[in-house]
């Protein structure tokens, strides 16, 4: 990541290299509109952005992508802080029942922040996005002690 100094990748280097691996499955674009119901079944679509890893990453996305995530372009102000709105409430929701099937450790999802981040800026963010992105990033690199 060259939005990174050289200083800023060799900690993040070292940072993720010390967290452990898994061989979970994340979709890592998983909401609503990637879920199909018919009746009692269920489908999820999308697996483009599919990885194995910690569930906590796929959380970690997911709450980038539901607090900063694009809404909809030109939408006028009243309309996006109804979709806001809406936004948490299903965000809510979600990691509700996340949390309920699986034993996800909510407060082990920050350990993991950094590299959902990560993963959201190199594989599909938005332009308008990545100053965000890199900003946060940044915020947990300065933070890190290794």
């Amino acid at each position: 990541l060259l939005v990174l100094t050289e200083a800023e990748r060799e900690k993040a280097k070292r940072y993720i290299a010390g967290l452990p691996e898994s061989n979970t499955i994340l979709h890592l674009d998983f909401h609503t509109e990637n879920v199909l119901v018919d009746g009692s079944d269920c489908v999820t679509i999308d697996w483009l952005t599919a990885v194995r890893g910690f569930p906590e990453v796929e959380v970690g996305v997911m709450d980038y992508l539901f607090h900063y995530g694009l809404l909809f372009p030109g939408a006028s102000k009243i309309q996006l802080a109804f979709y806001t709105a809406v936004r948490s409430f299903v965000y809510k929701g979600y990691l509700k029942r996340y949390l309920k099937v699986t034993d996800l450790d909510l407060a082990n999802v920050r350990k993991w922040k950094l590299l959902s981040l990560i993963v959201r800026r190199r594989v599909w963010a938005h332009e308008f996005e990545k100053p965000t992105l890199t900003e946060q990033m940044k915020a947990l690199l300065a933070e890190i002690n290794i």
